[in-house]
């Protein structure tokens, strides 16, 4: 017995009726393919691991220039009809050298089935630059900890299948990332056989009904890896200065310089999701300071920054704005001039929630 789903009957299955698929015919499956493929970037198929599918993404990949389709869930406030826009993008990635970060640029190119006209575009590139980094590292499918990954989601093969980019038919493992606690997104995954790039990756999230839906996917339509770049190259250059800090409360305290209290995160983040980095950003024209807290669970993420606000602001104080835009959650509020923004992915309650308890905790402790 094999399993066999085509593109668009992935979209349409429900996280519930696929995982119950993956539990009953996962294992079958795999034995029905043994012996089809032997080479690639992992072979068998079994072979996959979140180590592997990282170091196929970020440093065995080389340089490469990829086109893809960002599509995120939009549901219209009147009709509630639910649409999957979607935006097009190139990419162009090389792998850090010795000391060396890797280097990226990601570009907006377009609107899938639209024209643009000049003064439309312009506004959308603007938007997309100012969240282009955010994209590229955080919100599509990317291993941040392999470790931790193998801890809090199940990797599990489905089947073989096919998928065509300009480049010509790649052969794919089908996967499927299940998280242990379901809380989180799962994601489903094909993987190209002969560079183990995700070629595809949608991510399945909860809505506030209990509710799995398809909240985003990512969709490689040119991959051409092994590039070389000219020094002219434009790659990806922060707009704050960013330094990075040992433990969150040296963060805070360079960043929150005024405050004589400082409320840490930490305390109200989930243990399984570990502290992957702290940040003290610097606005370069205004001198303002933030701190940012990164915590992870290997494929999942949870940021919150920290910054105190003027005094012309605090009439806002206790104030709680709540958004929910491509496929990210926000959450921002503030107490006796510190100002909190909480951000995750589409699963909106686990923000919410998170933002009460540090709310709670700014009360208490500022």
């Amino acid at each position: 017995m094999r399993l066999r789903l085509n593109h668009h009957q992935l979209l349409g299955t429900g996280l519930a009726a696929l995982c119950s698929m993956v539990f009953a015919v996962g294992l079958s499956a795999q034995n029905g393919v043994q012996g089809q493929a032997t080479s690639g970037a992992f072979a068998p198929a079994w072979d996959v691991t979140f180590q592997k599918i990282k170091d196929a993404m970020e440093r065995k990949i080389g340089g490469v220039v990829i086109e893809q389709i960002r599509r995120v869930r939009q549901v219209d406030d009147i009709t509630k009809a639910v649409s999957y826009p979607g935006t097009l993008e190139l990419l162009k990635y090389l792998p850090p050298v010795s000391s060396q970060n890797s280097r990226f640029s990601l570009t907006f190119q377009g609107v899938e089935g639209q024209a643009l006209q000049p003064a439309q575009r312009a506004q959308r590139v603007a938007a997309f630059n100012r969240q282009a980094a955010f994209k590229f590292k955080y919100q599509s499918f990317r291993v941040a900890d392999p470790v931790l990954a193998k801890k809090a989601y199940n990797l599990v093969f489905l089947s073989y299948g096919r998928r065509v980019i300009k480049e010509g038919v790649r052969i794919v493992y089908r996967m499927v990332a299940l998280p242990k606690k379901w809380d989180r997104s799962a994601w489903l995954l094909e993987l190209d056989m002969r560079t183990g790039y995700p070629l595809y990756s949608g991510q399945y999230s909860r809505l506030e009904s209990g509710r799995r839906v398809l909240a985003s996917e990512l969709v490689i339509t040119s991959l051409r890896a092994g590039m070389r770049f000219s020094k002219a190259t434009k790659w990806w250059v922060p707009s704050l200065g960013v330094q990075h800090a040992t433990t969150e409360m040296g963060a805070l305290k360079q960043a929150l310089r005024s405050s004589k209290a400082y409320v840490s995160p930490r305390q109200f983040v989930s243990a399984d999701y570990h502290a992957l980095r702290y940040e003290i950003h610097t606005d370069p024209y205004k001198g303002t300071k933030h701190a940012l807290s990164i915590y992870s669970d290997g494929l999942d993420y949870f940021f919150v920054r920290q910054r105190n606000i003027p005094l012309v602001a605090r009439g806002a104080d206790d104030s709680v704005a709540y958004l929910d835009v491509d496929g990210i959650t926000q959450c921002l509020f503030s107490h006796k001039g510190v100002e909190f923004l909480v951000v995750g992915r589409m699963d909106g309650l686990r923000v919410r929630t998170l933002s009460a308890d540090i709310f709670s905790g700014a009360i208490s402790t500022l």
